[in-house]
């Protein structure tokens, strides 16, 4: 996965000079704050799969039909197919496994809820 995949920083790029309205916003306690809260919040909520796989599902559902007479699809239906219900990464055609979108779920989750910013949100004060 490009851009960082699973480990990507949620705080990535604060002290980038090309991104100076992130930067300057992040700056703000208060706003850090609060983007943060979102983080955890989107972590918590929509990364938990009793959430997102009901969604996933229904979204693969819908797609699943056109996807099977689409002639100029990059990958294959049964790849399609492993990455909205596998569980575990298979590989296809000489490639390693890829993440299904279960697992990148799960590890995403994982990651930012773990991430020391993301807890401190919760840490009682001292």
């Amino acid at each position: 996965m490009g851009g960082g995949g699973v480990e990507l920083d949620p705080l990535v790029g604060i002290e980038d000079a090309s991104k100076p309205l992130r930067s300057r916003l992040l700056a703000v306690p208060a706003l850090r704050q609060r983007y943060l809260a979102h983080v955890k919040a989107i972590a918590e909520d929509w990364l938990d799969w009793k959430t997102l796989g009901p969604l996933v599902a229904g979204y693969a559902r819908q797609i699943e039909p056109e996807l099977a007479t689409d002639t100029r699809k990059l990958s294959s239906l049964a790849e399609f197919q492993r990455s909205v219900s596998a569980d575990e990464p298979q590989a296809t055609e000489g490639r390693p496994g890829r993440l299904t979108l279960r697992q990148f779920a799960d590890q995403r989750r994982k990651f930012l809820l773990e991430h020391a910013a993301i807890r401190e949100l919760s840490a009682p004060a001292r």
